[in-house]
């Protein structure tokens, strides 16, 4: 078996609050800028990282690069874990000058690390996923903040490091957080598909019966406990007091593998994800994705999991395909989770709807309406919002999203949300004649972005 290295990230979306765009009381007021907060970009521009937030001379011109001075981040927001920062260089599909052209969008000023800058008039019509200048809400961008650094992961077996990795944290200000565990496998896992398929069954964090122990600078252990840590002082850092209830849902994990080598690896994918997968081909056979023909390989996607196989790429073009890949199925699981969670919301709000329509002793008023929470004008934009981010996408990581999404099951998350609406739809119809007016003015976003007549 001829393998050169093998990365593996596991990935999960955790869900706070009620659903998206709900949280506020339930946190810290120190994280209301980040979570609750329409201009949140704007209002933590202090906490934006790029590579020209650099100090200048006495001529207003940037210091020489061999002594250019960074502007050092102000340490807030703060969690148990270290700073919290939006990098621009997770907006991966822009280049350097657009992402200089984020910050300063986001911020609405050219200093943006200065706390008393003032309000820049600049403003560029930059588009690039995950960022719309047109939404008047910042949360509804596919941007997130970030562990400034991550936590380091060191795996041990019988005196031997069998791996090292890193946790990367994403902060989504819509009210989710996605944990991102990136590990590189010895050496010594190599050598065939068995034991590469074992190495990889060792990073699943679900996984309670596992033989490596795994160390960082915050807690040791198996890999379920050190993440279960992490995840603690998490919520620990951003519950308001130990009497808040902070609504959790954990999505389950997805598994990524990039694998540089030359065998076959539908066998290792059917092991680790079943014989439900779809194989899209990279190079040549791709018109999308074609330099005639040197760059081959192909893409192993799954209902929990893919495998990237680059193969005659370099080590860079590598990395950043793959970091592509990464932001796709971020993406994906996100809007699977976001759908999952209104539907848990659809289902009582119908109910209670209901009740409220029979149980009613006085004549219903316009306020009543508007009192139903379900009616929140934000939610038919962000869903749209979302959909409307993935066409800054090329067409071929356009394909790739809708490979994943189609593998999880969100198309049959999005009818269950439709069909939600259809019988919601159906109980207003039952309200007096005025009523059902304003009903319909309210809702008519959502009847538009679910196609309802």
């Amino acid at each position: 078996m001829t393998t050169k290295s093998v990365y593996i990230v596991q990935t999960q979306v955790i869900g706070l609050g009620d659903g998206p765009l709900s949280l506020k009381k339930e946190i810290k007021e120190a994280f209301h800028p980040l979570f609750s907060s329409k201009t949140c970009f704007t209002d933590l521009r202090t906490s934006i990282l790029d590579l020209e937030r650099v100090e200048l001379d006495e001529d207003g011109d940037e210091f020489q690069s061999s002594s250019q001075k960074p502007v050092p981040l102000p340490g807030t927001p703060f969690i148990g874990l270290g700073q919290i920062c939006f990098n621009t260089h997770s907006a991966i599909f822009c280049d350097h000058e657009d992402r200089t052209k984020l910050a300063i969008n986001l911020a609405k000023r050219e200093k943006y690390w200065e706390p008393n800058a003032k309000k820049s008039s600049f403003q560029s019509d930059l588009k690039c996923f995950g960022y719309d200048p047109a939404l008047e809400d910042q949360r509804m961008n596919q941007l997130y903040f970030e562990l400034y650094k991550p936590i380091y992961l060191t795996a041990v077996f019988n005196g031997e490091t069998q791996a090292t990795g890193r946790i990367h944290i994403h902060f989504l200000p819509s009210g989710y957080i996605v944990t991102h565990l990136a590990v590189v496998l010895a050496s010594r896992h190599l050598t065939n598909l068995k034991t590469l398929g074992n190495a990889v069954l060792e990073t699943n964090p679900w996984r309670k019966n596992t033989e490596w122990k795994w160390s960082s600078r915050i807690a040791n252990g198996n890999l379920q406990s050190v993440l279960s840590f992490v995840k603690q002082k998490i919520i620990n850092s951003l519950v308001r007091d130990k009497k808040s209830v902070l609504k959790i849902v954990e999505q389950r994990w997805f598994t990524s593998i990039k694998i540089a080598t030359d065998e076959v690896l539908t066998p290792l994918a059917n092991g680790l994800f079943g014989d439900d997968i779809k194989t899209i081909k990279l190079g040549k056979a791709n018109r999308f994705l074609s330099d005639g023909g040197t760059r081959k390989g192909e893409l192993i996607i799954a209902k929990h999991g893919l495998i990237c196989k680059p193969q005659h790429w370099g080590r860079k073009p590598r990395l950043v395909f793959f970091s592509k890949v990464m932001l796709m199925t971020e993406f994906a699981l996100l809007k699977n989770q976001i759908y999952a969670d209104y539907a848990a919301f659809l289902s009582p709000e119908i109910v209670r709807l209901r009740d409220f329509r029979l149980s009613m002793r006085r004549k219903m008023t316009k306020e009543d309406v508007f009192e139903f929470s379900v009616y929140s004008s934000e939610i038919p934009r962000y869903l749209l919002a979302l959909d409307q981010h993935i066409h800054q996408a090329s067409p071929f990581y356009r394909l790739i999203y809708s490979s994943i999404s189609s593998a999880i099951g969100f198309s049959e998350r999005r009818e269950k949300v439709k069909k939600l609406m259809d019988d919601w739809l159906s109980e207003t119809e039952k309200w007096e004649h005025g009523l059902v007016i304003v009903w319909k003015k309210v809702i008519s976003p959502l009847r538009s972005l679910f196609g309802l007549s």
